[in-house]
């Protein structure tokens, strides 16, 4: 039974750490907006084994509780889109910075969060009208 609320404790501190964290460093925390609603219905169809592994992942209490502790520190949160965060992060960080897959996940998150070279990228296949002969922004200052 310790052992229990032991890990309770953890689940609790944890997001309150992040929180903490974000605000030492005056950054907003960054999520992937993951949404398995779909995958939950469609377990019948599924391996036994994989549907233990689905319904017992907490994601939602796991994001819910993050946004609750950054919404007492006064912390903004982002979500992202969570689509290729893991190729990204293996392929352009984990290989350059010799870092796990999950680490370069991670930055891969943090980037999009952030607006960086991806978040443009995407913005640009979204609207290909805004981007010069050479790819770059037409717009001056970008």
């Amino acid at each position: 039974m310790a052992d229990v609320t032991k890990t309770l404790k953890l689940r609790m501190l944890r997001p309150a750490m992040i929180a903490a964290r974000a605000k030492a460093l005056c950054k907003p925390v960054v999520i992937e907006a993951l949404d398995f609603a779909k995958k939950k219905a469609e377990l019948q169809k599924t391996d036994a084994r994989y549907a233990r592994m689905l319904s017992s992942f907490a994601c939602n209490q796991t994001a819910s509780s993050i946004k609750a502790a950054c919404f007492r520190a006064g912390v903004q949160v982002m979500e992202v889109n969570p689509a290729y965060t893991s190729v990204i992060g293996a392929v352009n960080h984990a290989q350059t910075k010799g870092i796990s897959v999950h680490q370069g996940a991670a930055f891969a998150i943090a980037r999009r969060g952030s607006g960086g070279r991806q978040a443009r990228e995407a913005e640009r296949e979204a609207n290909p009208g805004n981007s010069g002969v050479d790819g770059r922004s037409s717009v001056p200052g970008q």
